[in-house]
């Protein structure tokens, strides 16, 4: 009887558990001593330093838990800490990776003071990607890639000791195909796919690693220890599953901008996944007319693929349309912290990086 009660105890507590997701900070980014011209993905450290790729400028700002410049590292350049295109970059105590589209490269540096990052080591990577995660010796790298036996790929790990990959996520699993032969046969132009957008993102917790497709809320789950692949993630009345309408494939083989945003902000963007212990963090953004801001919109669900939470992230919002990863998560704490971009009334770029709290 006792056993029971206690079933029912649990099941009762399972089904009224809500998580509540606090904004908790907010850190608007001074521009008095330089501008942010393009930033999109950032890491922070564990003593809160803002770090900041500028892929405009070509350099890296960094960032005091205040919001004030510490310091520009490197330069636009083809030399040692100098960059072309930084972009996507992630940090774990006490490295930091930096994808460089313009060298083509990804760059491991060692945090040896606040301010002061030394380099280790350098790959040439022959297909960029749309994100990286640090895991103890080895990338999680999200981006297209071929092996030698031409077989395509969107996710893959580089050990940074021997430099060689090791392939996790076909593409037509990416693209929710069953089959090579069915991707290649029913995607050969990949109109479709392109028109909507190719970025994935990835994280990791334990044994299990994340990925998500921007063009569906669908998250692949591949663990490490068997390959097993599975998936879940839960479409709410919220999202709105991209399409590739006629406009939109015109627009992409136009290269026409203003027509193909106009289409995307009729639909649902995913702009990235994080993952902890117990709970998995899938991020998505819905286009607000009125506001012409993108908004951000949090799911979080059980390991398990169950669905806890939605909620829209208080004032974190974008008015671009390049769908990039813009947040970065600390793993234990169940730190969020997202940065947000706004125009005021003088047409001035308002950009804060707001923390939040999940509880």
């Amino acid at each position: 009887m006792f056993r029971f009660f206690l079933s029912v105890l649990l099941i009762v507590c399972n089904s009224t558990f809500a998580l509540e997701v606090k904004l908790i900070e907010r850190i608007p980014l001074s521009q008095r001593e330089t501008a942010l011209l393009y930033v999109s993905p950032f890491a922070v450290t564990e003593d809160e330093v803002l770090i900041l790729p500028d892929i405009r400028s070509g350099d890296i700002k960094l960032y005091d838990k205040k919001g004030e410049l510490i310091t520009v590292w490197g330069r636009r350049g083809p030399g040692p800490d100098e960059f072309n295109a930084p972009v996507f970059c992630d940090y774990q105590k006490p490295y930091f990776v930096i994808m460089d589209f313009g060298k083509r490269n990804l760059s491991l540096f060692e945090r040896a003071g606040k301010d002061n990052f030394q380099s280790i080591q350098s790959f040439h990577c022959t297909s960029l990607g749309s994100d990286i995660k640090l895991m103890n010796d080895i990338l999680l790298i999200s981006g297209y890639v071929v092996n030698n036996k031409g077989e395509e790929y969107d996710l893959y790990l580089k050990n940074l000791k021997n430099g060689k990959n090791e392939y996790l996520l076909p593409s037509e699993i990416k693209y929710g195909f069953k089959s090579k032969t069915k991707f290649k046969n029913e995607c050969q132009k990949k109109d479709d796919i392109v028109s909507i957008g190719t970025l994935g993102f990835c994280d990791f917790s334990g044994d299990d690693i994340y990925y998500v497709w921007q063009g569906n809320l669908r998250v692949i789950k591949i663990n490490m220890e068997n390959k097993n692949i599975s998936f879940f993630g839960e479409k709410t009345q919220n999202y709105v599953t991209p399409k590739a309408t006629k406009k939109l494939i015109a627009a992409h083989n136009r290269r026409n901008q203003e027509l193909s945003s106009e289409e995307k902000r009729k639909m649902s963007y995913v702009l990235g996944v994080f993952a902890d212990a117990d709970i998995i963090g899938v991020i998505f953004g819905n286009y607000d007319k009125d506001a012409s801001v993108w908004k951000m919109i949090l799911q979080i669900y059980s390991p398990n693929g169950k669905l806890l939470e939605e909620t829209v992230l208080p004032e974190a919002v974008n008015y671009d349309d390049a769908c990039y990863r813009t947040y970065f998560y600390k793993k234990g704490e169940k730190i969020l912290y997202c940065l947000s971009r706004k125009l005021d009334d003088q047409s001035n770029d308002v950009i804060e990086v707001l923390k939040y709290k999940i509880y």
